[in-house]
């Protein structure tokens, strides 16, 4: 073979060869940062889920909330800076409790979780406690005079509130849409069944 015909033969095929191979290398490579992106998201779930407070913690938090609540639902602000000056157990129990939920509002706010899973199955969670116990964050807040205790609980429950009210509008205006429709089609179907009734009626 000449050199010509292996110019005009072979190389191209070889050029060819090498093409395919760094596409599909290209390719490979693609997929597989796609699965070790669902497997990220995936893990980052699981070990959200083991960031939960622990149950005796929690179920003990909420007999300490029953006890001291207000008649709106919320702990008194000046019941907890009483807590915070008195350092008490019941104080301890509730700060672990919300730090728990700090971290996670933390890693939700950098985007370390999957925000859109976050909210679809613990929006309601996280706005209860942040509802339930503003009034000992702005108490905590005020007696050591720091705006950002609890802040990532506050910023992603405020978020969501606002999230869930939208969301809230949105499947009203469909619903009435739907329904608008249905209307429609019943009023269609009863005329169609009476023009066919009045033509049954012509000899």
């Amino acid at each position: 073979m000449t050199l010509h015909e292996f110019s005009n033969d072979v190389v191209p095929v070889i050029q060819l060869i090498i093409s395919i191979v760094g596409v599909t290398s290209i390719v490979l490579a693609w997929y597989q940062f796609r699965l070790s992106h669902k497997w990220n998201k995936l893990n980052a779930q699981h070990k959200m889920l083991a960031n939960w407070p622990a149950l005796e913690l929690e179920t003990s938090v909420w007999e300490i909330y029953q006890r001291i609540k207000c008649q709106n639902g919320n702990i008194p602000i000046m019941t907890a800076k009483n807590m915070c000056e008195d350092n008490t157990k019941e104080l301890v129990e509730i700060k672990t409790f919300l730090n728990k939920f700090e971290h996670i509002c933390a890693a939700i706010n950098v985007r370390s979780f999957d925000e859109d899973y976050a909210f679809s199955v613990h929006s309601a969670r996280i706005t209860n406690v942040y509802t339930r116990f503003s009034g000992f964050i702005q108490g905590a807040r005020e007696f050591f005079n720091d705006s950002e205790i609890y802040i990532e609980i506050e910023k992603t429950a405020v978020k969501w509130m606002i999230k869930k009210e939208e969301n809230e509008t949105q499947y009203k205006k469909e619903a009435e849409a739907l329904n608008k429709k249905v209307v429609e089609l019943e009023r269609i179907k009863r005329e169609a069944l009476a023009k066919k009734g009045a033509q049954a009626k012509v000899p």
